[in-house]
């Protein structure tokens, strides 16, 4: 899902998806993120485990827990139990952190593809 963006006023960035779908995004909306990060979300645009993430993204599991727990409280990822999203809390996401299932959210699949 990659677009063409362009800055203008150097305030605005508009990324075009395709020609039905624009997107304004403010520059103050937009987070960097760490190579670990990126590596994850490109990993999350289909529900996936942790089984499945250790191996793609070359990290250990206390690696892969912290930066699962920065996406999460940047909103980027969304979990799911049981192939159903759940609301949960820091500290249940990392108590039972190998039994979820994750996805890329909307806000993170803009991270991800903005610059």
């Amino acid at each position: 899902m990659k677009g063409k963006y362009k800055l203008f006023h150097k305030k605005i960035l508009v990324l075009y998806l395709n020609i039905s779908k624009l997107i304004i995004v403010h520059p103050k909306l937009i987070h960097k993120l760490t190579d670990n990060e990126f590596a994850i979300l490109d990993e999350l645009y289909f529900i996936s485990t942790i089984e499945m993430l250790l191996p793609a993204t070359k990290l250990n599991i206390e690696q892969l827990k912290a930066e699962m727990c920065t996406l999460f409280q940047k909103g980027y990822i969304k979990i799911y139990s049981q192939n159903e999203e759940i609301d949960i809390t820091e500290e249940k996401l990392l108590s039972n952190f190998e039994t979820y299932q994750y996805i890329a959210s909307k806000k993170g699949l803009l991270a991800h593809n903005t610059l």
